[in-house]
């Protein structure tokens, strides 16, 4: 209950008519990620990498993320801060930085308000938006982007 790493790979093998462009049996989206947390009484850090290795991406098949979160409980309020970085290898592609700022209050055991406040930094033709946005959502290449949403939630 206090700390935990995981180390995990995964393979996805392509075919004719396959998505993500892995139009061929010889072509892989290879996946190798490790991470891990600790608890310091109220504090929780996690932390963790992903190398990518996709044939399914011409223009650059090689990735590479880093993120890293803290989150801090205090009677019904939970607070979380996330840096995540997505830098690709090759092909000018670039990279992509997100900052995220959490709050959530507990209502009750099933319901809760929450309100996210983020920040993406992109370089190169990265275009990453702050939220699996709509079409037109995201950003242009080279273009930060700033979101904010607010909500409840609710377990059935």
């Amino acid at each position: 209950p206090a700390w935990g790493l995981a180390l995990a790979y995964d393979q996805l093998r392509g075919a004719p008519g396959a998505f993500g462009g892995l139009v061929s049996s010889s072509m892989t989206d290879k996946r190798t990620m490790l991470n891990g947390y600790a608890k310091l009484d109220k504090v929780k850090i996690g932390a963790g990498y992903m190398r990518r290795n996709n044939d399914g991406y011409a223009q650059s098949p090689r990735s590479d993320l880093w993120f890293i979160g803290a989150s801090y409980v205090v009677d019904q309020w939970k607070f979380d801060a996330q840096y995540n970085k997505l830098k690709f290898k090759s092909g000018g592609e670039g990279a992509g930085q997100l900052m995220v700022l959490r709050g959530t209050y507990n209502l009750s055991k099933r319901t809760a308000a929450y309100a996210s406040l983020g920040y993406v930094k992109n370089s190169g033709k990265a275009a990453f938006g702050v939220s699996s946005a709509q079409a037109g959502g995201v950003p242009l290449p080279g273009v930060n982007q700033i979101g904010f949403g607010a909500g409840l939630r609710h377990a059935f």
